[in-house]
């Protein structure tokens, strides 16, 4: 789904074939314009594209300990399905970043993740959003996001008054998890 470009080579059907030579080949996958889709359709596919982010998401934190030294990448074919699915419902950029930082937050409300992450996302959607001309949300979609960013300002003020356990003085990967966690509150 993110294209393909590339020089292949051409080979026999059997081993008493000649064939020989290579083709360039250019593949893309895209999609109609306007699928004419309600506010309430675009809401299922964004929340379809959230689900597959906690999925994906998980799966990396299992792989990292502490579960904050995770960067917030995702690896392999896991990046082609959310593609993917993102080309079929017709997704803006705006809105598959909306999906990935609800998943984040879903996440940290049960396992810590790097507020670093959360910061980046939070500035890509808030640049999509710019670039589309702060393209107005539905009332649905719009209780969907503040409901994340609720739950996050919530996660982080809890976090906030355990800041001596959470964030030792003493440790400086934890000040600057403070310092990103302060930007995004902020």
């Amino acid at each position: 789904s993110t294209g393909l470009e590339g020089w292949f080579k051409l080979e026999g059907r059997s081993h008493r074939s000649s064939v020989q030579g290579r083709i360039r080949l250019k593949m893309w996958l895209s999609t109609r314009d306007d699928h004419g889709q309600s506010e309430d359709d675009i809401l299922v596919e964004i929340r379809k594209l959230e689900r597959c982010h906690v999925v994906f998401m998980q799966h990396e934190l299992q792989t990292h300990e502490p579960t904050w030294s995770w960067n917030g990448d995702i690896q392999g074919s896991a990046v082609t399905i959310l593609h993917q699915m993102a080309v079929q419902a017709d997704l803006s950029e705006l809105q598959c970043t909306m999906a990935r930082f609800v998943a984040a937050i879903s996440l940290n409300n049960r396992t810590p993740i790097d507020p670093k992450f959360i910061h980046r996302v939070m500035l890509e959607m808030d640049r999509f959003w710019m670039q589309t001309a702060m393209e107005p949300l539905g009332h649905e979609m719009e209780q969907w996001l503040a409901k994340a960013m609720s739950r996050f300002v919530e996660v982080s003020l809890n976090q906030m008054l355990r800041h001596r356990d959470v964030f030792p003085a003493l440790h400086p990967p934890s000040l600057v998890r403070l310092e990103f966690l302060l930007r995004s509150l902020g």
